[in-house]
């Protein structure tokens, strides 16, 4: 097998699992394809072609898809769930807060995760 076979095998099967989850993700925040399209910027023909692997997607088109699906681009690319947004919606307020010194273990150190 010549070495851009495999490339091209490795490709096709990214594509065909980051379509699946694309599509779980659409159904679980109950869109349709033309609706999640819209709100990605992108035509629903090709984000049914994204959905059934026969196009990969750029990460241009990743984020705003990603956003429109209420999912992490994450998880879209690997499948990935480790991170709860709430959690990082926190740490992100959290490490906004000024640093208070003069109180008894007051000051609020924020950890960057």
């Amino acid at each position: 097998e010549m070495e851009g076979d495999s490339m091209d095998k490795e490709k096709e099967l990214f594509n065909t699992a980051l379509g699946k989850r694309v599509k779980e993700a659409r159904r679980a925040a109950g869109l349709k394809g033309e609706e999640a399209a819209e709100m990605a910027g992108i035509t629903a023909q090709f984000l049914s072609e994204v959905e059934r692997g026969k196009k990969g997607i750029t990460s241009y088109n990743l984020a705003p898809l990603a956003r429109a699906l209420r999912v992490t681009s994450d998880f879209l690319l690997y499948g990935r769930r480790d991170v709860d947004e709430r959690v990082q919606l926190i740490a992100e307020h959290l490490t906004a807060l000024p640093v208070r010194h003069g109180h008894r273990g007051a000051g609020i150190r924020p950890c960057n995760y």
